[in-house]
């Protein structure tokens, strides 16, 4: 699904409750989601509002962990079930869609090393151009067996990884594949998962692909240039040009505020009062 721009509007049905600096900032409700809206209870709603200038500020001066990151923009986004319930890459999504909502701009950057010259590159790109795979599975939990134990899988929580990222076991895989599993603690379920055999394995890797709904990897040429010697000793630049699939799915790509255009906010700017 590719991200679109957002048009800021109140909802019809029901407003959450805001204090007095809040109630006049749009609530924008979600209408579509990476996981198309599989992992929650029937008939559920999601809305968020965007950023107003004091947290960006707050945002951008402050020493924040991961951690602190995630729940700072938690903050902007309701649901009608529990907010931790919110599988992770809605929350990419979602926060994406609050920057969007924010700045009007849509360009973002990040940096990258092509996969054939190893030369470090920046690549710019705007919104339109990142696409979020939809989660494809005609329900949840996806059950399987494994050692004669029943294992009922559904998409990573933002809940469940924040708890991954406390425990500092974010990083490990089977930590990350057992996070995924509703039916068992996170520690019965690393013990089952790391004792798999077999076609067992297999079994766990396709489950977990059937799961992803991230970002798409984005396509990056490399504009890297050298010089050589070519014909009649003639030194000639050479470009690279090797096409990388580059991810872009880290939350510092995708949750920090965009910069807006300046150009576009001079044009706001009046000089001298007639």
């Amino acid at each position: 699904m590719r991200v679109q721009q957002v048009k800021k509007d109140l909802p019809k049905d029901k407003e959450p409750v805001r204090g007095d600096r809040e109630k006049f900032i749009p609530e924008i409700q979600v209408k579509i989601l990476p996981s198309k809206f599989l992992s929650y209870p029937p008939n559920s709603s999601i809305s968020y509002r965007p950023y107003i200038f004091g947290e960006l500020i707050e945002f951008n001066e402050s020493k924040l962990s991961e951690v602190d990151i995630i729940k700072f923009i938690l903050k902007g986004i309701t649901t009608s079930f529990p907010i931790m319930d919110l599988t992770y890459f809605d929350y990419m999504f979602i926060s994406l869609l609050r920057k969007i909502s924010s700045f009007g701009g849509n360009q973002f950057s990040f940096d990258f090393s092509c996969a054939k010259c190893g030369a470090d590159g920046k690549h710019t790109a705007t919104i339109d151009n990142i696409d979020f795979v939809e989660l494809d599975v005609p329900k949840l939990p996806l059950v399987i067996t494994i050692a004669k134990t029943e294992l009922h899988f559904s998409p990573l929580t933002v809940g469940n990884y924040l708890k991954l990222l406390e425990l500092k076991r974010v990083d490990k895989r089977i930590s990350l594949y057992a996070a995924e599993v509703v039916n068992l603690e996170q520690d019965e379920a690393e013990k089952v998962i790391y004792g798999a055999i077999g076609e067992d394995q297999a079994l766990l890797n396709y489950v977990d692909e059937m799961l992803y709904f991230g970002v798409k990897p984005m396509t990056v040429k490399c504009r890297a240039e050298k010089q050589e010697l070519g014909d009649n000793n003639l030194m000639q630049t050479l470009r690279c040009d090797f096409e990388n699939k580059v991810e872009i799915g880290s939350p510092e790509v995708l949750t920090r505020p965009f910069r807006t255009d300046r150009e576009s906010l001079r044009n706001r700017v009046r000089f001298g009062v007639s």
